[in-house]
């Protein structure tokens, strides 16, 4: 019997709707999921649903939290009613639809890369542990610049994915400078590990930097996707210094000008990884990372379309919003 199931969809005009899918059945290496939520990582979904038709439409997300309910029949290691972490169902699309198969294979799972199906730590809330994906992002960037103790890092762009990387830095010894426009980013940059913040918006960015550290940034982390930003930033950079491509990055335009002369390395990030997931779990469940604090609003998946909306909007008092399917 086919496995009926709901998803938020992208389907054209910047609109999503909750739509009806019907999936093959259960695989001997699947199990099959009930979400209690799962988590909007804006930048991603928003391109996403931007680029999507009635035609062709795209299930949206990718930090979903559910329940198993149906356990394959070479699956083990995993129990009904345990909660559990994925990147995304086997049939495809994205995590915002409930129920979903998951591939549980333990001979796939340790992989690197997006392949992963975890379970979440029993002290952790549910709509905390949908961020571990997100933060694990974050935490790659941290990992591939390895931040020395008293590094100087300036983190632009205090969004989700910039505070978590505010938090990972901070983690690991670095003295942090957050930059955003909206102050009240800022704000929750200063607890989630900021040393100091910026608000481009009060005058010369790189200035301001320059005036706190004369010597300039050991490493810079973008997580605007804007050319512009980057170019702008380049000179907050010491030589031999670090810089981190935190955003995706679309289109063409950037100025290969302003790098000449300039020697640094450079990294670009963007993918999930299993053991960083667990990682961001494990932070969680410690008391390091304070994930239920960055949410601040919550819609039933029939009310999709005011969320993305919401984040469209730009509205200050919106840092992150998740889906609550129960």
């Amino acid at each position: 019997m086919a496995i009926e199931a709901k998803a938020i969809a992208g389907v054209g005009d910047n609109k999503v709707e909750l739509i009806d899918i019907s999936r093959e059945d259960l695989a001997a290496n699947e199990i099959l999921v009930e979400l209690e939520c799962s988590a909007v990582s804006a930048g991603t979904e928003l391109y996403s649903i931007s680029r999507a038709t009635a035609e062709n439409p795209a299930i949206t997300g990718y930090a979903p939290i559910g329940r198993i309910t149906e356990i394959g029949a070479d699956v083990s290691g995993f129990e009904i009613g345990e909660r559990v972490t994925y990147f995304s169902p086997t049939a495809g699309g994205g995590g915002h639809q409930s129920p979903a198969r998951i591939l549980a294979d333990p001979s796939h799972l340790e992989k690197w890369g997006n392949n992963f199906c975890l379970k979440i730590p029993e002290s952790v809330s549910s709509e905390a542990a949908a961020y571990a994906g997100i933060s694990s992002i974050s935490m790659l960037g941290c990992d591939l610049a390895s931040p020395q103790e008293g590094d100087k890092v300036l983190i632009i762009g205090q969004g989700i994915i910039g505070l978590y990387a505010t938090r990972h830095f901070s983690l690991a010894g670095a003295e942090v400078i957050a930059v955003d426009l909206q102050n009240s980013r800022l704000e929750k940059a200063k607890s989630f590990g900021a040393s100091h913040t910026i608000n481009p918006g009060d005058g010369d960015m790189v200035e301001a930097v320059k005036e706190i550290w004369p010597g300039r940034a050991d490493i810079i982390v973008d997580v605007t996707g804007s050319y512009k930003v980057v170019e702008d930033s380049i000179p907050a950079i010491r030589q031999k210094g670090k810089y981190v491509f935190l955003a995706w990055y679309k289109g063409a335009g950037f100025n290969l000008e302003c790098l000449h002369g300039r020697v640094f390395e450079a990294y670009f990030p963007w993918t999930l990884q299993t053991d960083l997931v667990r990682r961001s779990l494990e932070l969680m469940r410690d008391g390091k990372i304070d994930s239920q604090s960055l949410i601040s609003h919550r819609f039933k998946p029939a009310d999709a379309n005011e969320a993305y909306d919401l984040l469209r909007s730009g509205d200050d008092s919106c840092s992150s919003v998740i889906f609550d399917w129960r």
